[in-house]
């Protein structure tokens, strides 16, 4: 068989993309092996410093706790001073002829349930009310 000395250059190329190809794998090999480095160095790293973090997390934990049992009481404390407040001015109302009741011994008012929060009713400021834009008329 004779030699082939005139290769045509669509064979050249190939060669050169094989190259290419083998120079993009090792890169690609090296990029992985780095990742799994990382990866293995990171999660060491979580698996050391979880007993801190665990402790960090059980400090918050009860440091939560306590300010959601203080706010609960403070509710239940204001809940207790609003339902006296209604109580006192239910009588009240009812001395002055707001109320068309009439007369009736404070000792013996029953407290009366939570009303509904009205901040103005208490002289409080509520939200500000909310403007609705103007609709836009279609051109």
């Amino acid at each position: 068989m004779p030699a082939i000395t005139n290769l045509p250059s669509v064979y050249l190329l190939e060669g050169e993309r094989k190259t290419e190809i083998a120079d993009a794998q090792l890169r690609a090999e090296a990029a992985y092996d780095a990742l799994v480095t990382f990866l293995t160095e990171a999660m060491a790293e979580i698996q050391h410093r979880a007993p801190e973090w665990y402790e960090l997390l059980e400090s918050r934990w009860d440091e939560a706790k306590a300010k959601r049992e203080e706010a609960e009481r403070l509710v239940a404390e204001a809940n207790q001073l609003i339902s006296e407040a209604e109580r006192m001015r239910n009588w009240l109302d009812r001395e002055t002829g707001v109320s068309a009741l009439g007369h009736y011994p404070f000792a013996q008012m029953g407290i009366p349930a939570l009303p509904e929060y009205e901040p103005a009713r208490f002289g409080v400021p509520g939200p500000e009310p909310v403007e609705e834009p103007e609709p836009v008329e279609a051109a």
